[in-house]
């Protein structure tokens, strides 16, 4: 009996070491499986976080080329506008809007002297006299203006530094290229009212404002 007891625990031992056996190898089965799939999302990550990268890159440069070429569009639209606002405003005198570089308009530009008749160009715009520069500054804003017109424009004392004959100048061209906008110039000369449409007299009596 004793014999059989034995044999009876031996076998019950190696059923035991059996199933802890077959538990080690679905355990380590299990593992592998989850460290595969673990993985795998991973990796999908992986991939579509490159994807995601890559086509941001594609869009920045496609953008950046199309940004390039309007901004290109513009420059020169404002280059022509600036030529013939100042030839307007200056007469005997031609002035050109450049880039710094020509490779990279975000460098900047800078405006250049031509004279009209002068074998000389892209001389300083130092050689203006003070009333002058006034218009080249003038013909550069009244050229971003007219880029986009507004219905409305306020000019608070554009004329104020200008003598008498370039005042004349600067009322005649708001008159002439500010048609179909309203204009409101606040003006202490007789050139700038004298080309207006409507008069408004504006005084402090009393320390208050009357019209």
């Amino acid at each position: 009996m004793q014999g059989i007891g034995n044999q009876h625990t031996r076998l019950k031992m190696k059923l035991v070491y059996n199933n802890d056996k077959k538990c080690t190898v679905a355990f380590l089965k299990s593992s592998i499986s989850r460290e595969r799939k673990e993985y795998l999302d991973l990796r999908l990550k992986f991939e579509n976080v490159t994807s995601a990268i890559k086509q941001l890159s594609n869009g920045i440069i496609s953008i950046s080329s199309v940004i390039r070429l309007r901004l290109s569009n513009t420059f020169q639209n404002v280059r022509t506008r600036v030529r013939t606002y100042f030839n307007d405003l200056v007469p005997n005198k031609q002035c050109d809007l450049i880039q710094i570089d020509s490779n990279d308009l975000s460098l900047g530009v800078k405006f250049v002297l031509v004279e009209t008749n002068a074998s000389v160009s892209n001389s300083s715009i130092s050689e203006l006299s003070g009333g002058q520069k006034g218009l080249l500054s003038l013909s550069f804003v009244f050229s971003l203006c007219s880029l986009k017109p507004s219905p409305l424009y306020l000019l608070d004392e554009v004329d104020a530094a200008l003598d008498e004959g370039n005042q004349e100048m600067v009322a005649k061209v708001i008159a002439k290229f500010f048609q179909h906008s309203q204009v409101f110039c606040v003006s202490h000369h007789t050139a700038m009212q004298l080309h207006s449409d409507l008069l408004i007299n504006v005084q402090i009596k009393n320390g208050k404002t009357v019209i």
